[in-house]
């Protein structure tokens, strides 16, 4: 059946699931080449991105070790942390909801505390911040 442009094909017997997951998984891994998000935005780096080969087991290896669980648990309230702020920075910046507003900056900047806090256990104060637009430039020239 075809989703749109893709080919989809729905199997209900579980027999036939486990053989072509299970006994051929290895077959049916990969994903749909997206040569622009893998190659052109990810640079070949995210797991969502890259086939199913060596470095997609690397990428998932790592990912999977920085969230399981019990590693998120630890660092739960470091990302409740930085949403909170992130809505009341967006609150106070939009004048109480009477201005509209850009989230962008405030997303970027509660994005790269939660990685600056996690790693360095350093964070930006504000959306004015030259990491900031440091790190929004970047990550809109990936």
């Amino acid at each position: 059946m075809w989703l749109g442009n893709q080919l989809v094909v729905v199997i209900s017997d579980p027999h036939i699931v486990k053989d072509l997951m299970i006994t051929n998984g290895a077959i049916f891994s990969s994903r749909r080449d997206a040569f622009l998000k893998c190659k052109t935005v990810f640079k070949g780096r995210a797991v969502t991105a890259s086939p199913y080969n060596n470095t997609w087991r690397k990428h998932r290896r790592i990912a999977m070790h920085w969230l399981n669980p019990r590693a998120v648990d630890e660092f739960t309230h470091a990302l409740d942390f930085e949403a909170t702020v992130m809505v009341q920075e967006m609150y106070k910046y939009g004048g109480a909801g009477k201005t509209p507003i850009n989230p962008e900056p405030h997303a970027g900047r509660c994005s790269l505390n939660n990685m600056l806090t996690l790693v360095f256990g350093i964070r930006t104060a504000t959306i004015e911040d030259p990491l900031v637009a440091t790190a929004l430039r970047l990550s809109r020239d990936a």
